[in-house]
């Protein structure tokens, strides 16, 4: 018989997930902020940085982020999946997550969407590339979690 995640209350004990939708949702709200100042006019003494749209792309990112990783981590653990399949839907979350992360910081900060490949600048490739691997991580991990459902529904 297959070992199976620990749970406690139908939540994982491992609060890796949990710590990090919590910073997903700190850095969406300090995110949402830099937006606001960034949406002020340029001559305005409130202006702040590079692009707005940048910027509330990486706010809605984390925003995303949280909520979701919130919903996983209250649902993985009740599920009954190998501790093993847990654990490596876990990495492949918050690994997915925070490239991505990585990316739309990048891009706010270089002010740039970081969606062009053909012509672009090597900073924005940089956003591109880094953005990429992030998504490639998170279909790896829905892939994976629609598996783990499917099979669940065949028990």
């Amino acid at each position: 018989m297959s070992q199976r995640a620990d749970s406690t209350n139908g939540r994982t004990r491992d609060r890796a997930l949990l710590l990090s939708a919590a910073a997903a949702l700190a850095f969406a709200v300090l995110a949402s902020a830099w937006e606001f100042f960034a949406s002020q006019s340029p001559s305005s003494p409130l202006h702040l940085g590079p692009l707005a749209g940048p910027v509330g792309r990486l706010a809605s990112a984390c925003w995303l982020a949280g909520a979701t990783g919130l919903a996983l981590w209250s649902v993985l653990g009740s599920m009954g999946l190998p501790a093993r399949r847990v654990r490596r839907l876990k990495l492949l979350a918050l690994c997915g997550w925070w490239t991505l992360f990585i990316g739309f910081a990048l891009g706010a900060a270089l002010g740039t969407h970081g969606v062009q490949v053909i012509g672009a600048y090597p900073r924005v490739k940089l956003v591109v590339a880094v953005k990429l691997l992030g998504c490639l991580l998170l279909a790896g991990f829905v892939t994976d979690f629609l598996l783990a459902c499917t099979s669940r529904l065949r028990r």
